[in-house]
């Protein structure tokens, strides 16, 4: 069974630019494409009707790009952690790309899944994607989990990669960033690849925020950040959340990783 990145395909104004960035990611990573559309229960929507629409989708994206091979999955479920699963375990399901538009109904979702997801918006040229990877690295060993699946895409794509790193007061915070970005750079190291160790003026708890402004003034930037509907007090009164994240970064692409749960596959 081939890896496939799936494209969330439910009809609203973000679904063009998710197909955009799904065969972009497809075509570079030399994986399937998988268009996903789930039957809208509320509205009763007809199945027939949506996999004819879903058929002209995929013939329509196998003109555009040939090389890569595109197939569509019409479901009737609700995206479950079941659902989740199967795509995962028999799909073989790596990343999933959503217009930023239906992050509010998928966010919450993201909990529960072992691959990424990543919210896009606007339509640009596909060869000018994904050329400057933007990774905010604190004390966390999450920030192990971003510098993975940067590595995938950089080396895959001829990226730079900018690793944000935060500014801690305390001597063993300090200590964790600096043990983070020295096994990230070994890994780095390895694939020779370029990358920038950016010294910021945040501490962990503010760095999406600083990683997110940095982005912002990069052209051709991907920030990838871990994501999580869990979220405490503080996080929501001083820090900048996931959904917050999502809000003010217009058309940077932003890719969500489950830090909370292993990944169901590993990017080769």
């Amino acid at each position: 069974m081939e890896q496939k990145i799936v494209v969330w395909c439910d009809f609203s104004p973000g679904m063009d630019a998710a197909l955009v960035h799904g065969i972009y990611l497809a075509s570079i990573l030399k994986k399937e494409l998988l268009l996903l559309h789930l039957i809208d229960k509320k509205r009763q929507e007809d199945k027939l009707m949506a996999e004819a629409k879903m058929r002209g989708v995929a013939g329509r994206t196998s003109d555009m790009i040939p090389s890569v091979r595109v197939r569509y999955l019409v479901r009737n479920h609700e995206l479950s952690q079941e659902m989740l699963m199967d795509l995962s375990e028999v799909y073989d399901v790596i990343l999933m790309t959503a217009g930023k538009t239906s992050s509010k109904h998928l966010l919450p979702k993201l909990k529960l899944s072992g691959f990424p997801f990543l919210f896009v918006n606007g339509e640009k040229e596909i060869e000018n994607l994904y050329k400057r990877l933007v990774i905010p690295v604190g004390y966390m060993r999450r920030s192990k989990d971003l510098a993975l699946w940067a590595s995938y895409i950089g080396r895959n794509n001829q990226a730079l990669v900018d690793l944000l790193a935060a500014r801690e007061p305390g001597v063993d915070d300090r200590k964790r960033v600096e043990k983070n970005l020295s096994a990230i750079e070994i890994l780095f190291d390895k694939f020779a690849f370029p990358y920038q160790v950016i010294e910021s003026s945040s501490q962990t708890w503010k760095l999406s925020r600083s990683a997110l402004e940095h982005a912002l003034g990069v052209p051709e930037a991907l920030l990838i950040v871990s994501g999580n509907d869990k979220t405490t007090f503080i996080d929501n009164w001083l820090g900048l959340t996931i959904r917050k994240l999502l809000r003010k970064s217009g058309n940077i692409p932003v890719m969500c990783i489950n830090s909370y749960l292993d990944l169901y596959t590993l990017c080769g």
